[in-house]
Order: structure tokens, then C-alpha cells, then sequence
């Protein structure tokens, strides 16, 4: 028996523990800081409502965000521009979105899904801002906002369905139309790169958002659970997308008014 062949397995092992230790306490660490830190959004908006585009979008792409504000005690609301008709399921996928908000706590009554030939779920189609902004306001002026939350210019995928949203949004803060104490999220869009990184990606998010939510545990799976009841959406690359990306774990949110630039 080689003793020092033994000691050095040893010394290796103990080596690979303390460092997975170690990046264990870093990112839980890092987690709290994110928590209780400056970009932690700690205001109480009361009423939050989301502008998505497509059944599943809420999952997909906002669930940090929507179990954040459910969790604080505020009423959300989703109105889902489409029923995701690209394949001829509306039907399904109008279901799909109400099982999908049972899981998330989002109550029924505060889901809206819009007509479809208004808004046809279309990759190469930018919907008509006027249209859509006067849609937003009437949501926004019914529910009694103060918080809208949306996407970015870069509608995370570069779906132009998703753009139409951002920029109707921008278009009701420079025209005045909003009630200037009503606030504008945008969802940031990351490089590819970054978009597949989970929680790698938490340094660099800290350090370029203005607010940035991340889930827990119980609330991935959560974003896990609701995702799954849009079952027909569920192809191979799907279930990449839920094990690497970001925004099933962290949103990075940017605050628009109209003077900014994003």
C-alpha cells in the first residue's frame, strides 16, 4: 500500500470539499447581500400589473419577479397580449395560462388574455403602438396600478412580439400618459452568453441593474410547477431553457421614464 499515493488522494478530496464549501457560502452570501441590499426592490407598489405577450412568458421569463411581489403581500395582475395561436392551440394555451397563474397565486379574476386577431402571436410582426398602449392604459386605469412591468427593448429573445410591448409601454411615459407616480419596470435582456449562466450570472446582474430579484429555492420550483401546465410548449429545448437560464432564477429589472435612455 502506497501511504503517500493515499494521503495525496486525501488532500485532493478534502481540496475539491472546501472548495465546493466555499462557492456554497459565497453564493448564499452573495444571495443576502442581493436581499437586503441597496437594489433589493423594497417599496410596496400595491397593485403590480405585467404586460407578457405569450402564454408562458410569465414563467419563462418573469417568475423572480411575480412570486417577489406576490410574496410582499401586493395584488398582482397579467394581461397576456396573445393566446400564443402560432400553431393553431389558442384554446389550449388560453387554459394552459389559467393553470399555469393557479400554481403562481395569481388570482383568476386578474388575468386578462386579449383578443388574438388584435394581436397575432407572430415572430416577425411589431404590434401597432397606439393599439397597444391604449390597452395598457385601459389595464393600468382598471386595475388601479402602480407599477407596470414589462419587457426591454431587446424583448430577451428579440421577439418582435415582445418589443411591440416595450415599446408601447415607453410610449405611454413620453407622451405623459401615465400618472406620474406610476412606476416602469423593464425586464433586462442579457447576451446569450449570460442567458445561460442560472445563477453564475449573479455578480455581473448586481452590478448593472437598477433592481434585481432573485428566487429561492422553493420559488424556482415554483417557476418549475407553472411552467409545466404549458405542457404543449414543452419540447426538448425547454427543458434546457428551465435547468440553465437566468430568469428562472434572477430578474434584472431597469426603471424607465422619460428621460432616460433605456
Amino acid at each position: 500500500m502506497d501511504l503517500s499515493t493515499d494521503s495525496h488522494n486525501l488532500d485532493i478530496q478534502a481540496y475539491i470539499v472546501h472548495l465546493i464549501g466555499f462557492i456554497i457560502f459565497f453564493y448564499v452570501l452573495l444571495c443576502l447581500c442581493i436581499v437586503l441590499g441597496p437594489k433589493a426592490f423594497k417599496d410596496k407598489p400595491h397593485n403590480v400589473i405585467f404586460f407578457t405577450a405569450h402564454p408562458d412568458d410569465e414563467c419563462m421569463f418573469f417568475i423572480p419577479t411575480i412570486l417577489h411581489f406576490l410574496q410582499q403581500g401586493n395584488v398582482v395582475y397579467l394581461s397576456c397580449f396573445s393566446s400564443g395561436n402560432f400553431y393553431g392551440l389558442a384554446e389550449v394555451r388560453r387554459k394552459e395560462l389559467q393553470k399555469s397563474c393557479k400554481v403562481l397565486g395569481i388570482d383568476k379574476e386578474n388575468l386578462q388574455i386579449l383578443n388574438e386577431s388584435h394581436f397575432p402571436d407572430d415572430p416577425a410582426t411589431y404590434w401597432d403602438v397606439k393599439e397597444v398602449s391604449d390597452v395598457m392604459l385601459e389595464a393600468v386605469n382598471r386595475t388601479q396600478a402602480d407599477m407596470i412591468v414589462t419587457f426591454d427593448s431587446g424583448g430577451v429573445s428579440g421577439h418582435r412580439n415582445h418589443i411591440s410591448l416595450y415599446n408601447a409601454a415607453r410610449n405611454l411615459v413620453e407622451t405623459n400618459r401615465l400618472n406620474k407616480d406610476i412606476k416602469v419596470l423593464i425586464l433586462e435582456t442579457t447576451s446569450i452568453f449570460r442567458k445561460y449562466l442560472f445563477g453564475l450570472d449573479l455578480p455581473l446582474s448586481y452590478l448593472t441593474a437598477d433592481f434585481i430579484m432573485v428566487s429561492s429555492v422553493l420559488n424556482y420550483l415554483t417557476g418549475w410547477r407553472a411552467m409545466l401546465k404549458h405542457w404543449t410548449q414543452m419540447e426538448w429545448f425547454r427543458w434546457l431553457y428551465l435547468t440553465f437560464s437566468r430568469y428562472m432564477f434572477v430578474n434584472t429589472l431597469q426603471q424607465i421614464s422619460k428621460h432616460s435612455s433605456k
